[in-house]
């Protein structure tokens, strides 16, 4: 229960992601669940191996990861060579969340998507959290909603994301 709580407040957390450090605006609130589900993943990978195999999304999106960490090791081997260090930090925060977006997304997929107890409810969620949001943007173009998010944030997304969605 606890398990598919969380990944609830991941899906919740997609659709509003709010800044939880002020590094760039890049750690979001769903960044400490990656870490638990980074946790999970290690501990159980046998058996997500097992469903990857079976499952061609999960296997998709795990060999794009491996791939991913080829290009990094060469973006590091760039970035020492241009003395640009701080760029080894932030591509390494993107790919930590690459890889948090993909296993989320395979227990996301195992554990809703493919049971059709839970797949009908999901849908149904996640279509009524898409109307909230667009609801929410279209208010704050009107001029009817205000900003939600501290002004620091505004001016690192700039007008075109008001939400922060």
């Amino acid at each position: 229960m606890l398990f598919r709580s969380l990944l609830f407040l991941y899906l919740v957390s997609l659709f509003y992601n709010i800044p939880i450090a002020n590094i760039r605006n890049e750690i979001k609130l769903y960044d400490p669940l990656f870490i638990y589900f980074l946790v999970q993943f290690f501990n159980n990978r046998q058996g997500i191996r097992f469903f990857a195999r079976a499952d061609a999304a999960s296997r998709g999106m795990i060999n794009f990861g491996l791939w991913c960490c080829f290009t990094f090791l060469i973006t590091c081997i760039w970035m020492v060579v241009t003395s640009n260090i701080e760029w080894i930090f932030m591509s390494g925060l993107y790919l930590f969340h690459l890889w948090g977006f993909i296993i989320t997304t395979i227990f996301f997929r195992k554990e809703f998507l493919l049971d059709r107890r839970y797949f009908e409810n999901t849908i149904f969620l996640l279509a009524l959290i898409a109307i909230a949001e667009c609801l929410i943007i279209i208010a704050q173009n009107l001029g009817v909603l205000p900003y939600l998010w501290s002004q620091e944030y505004f001016v690192a997304y700039g007008d075109n994301a008001l939400t922060g969605t």
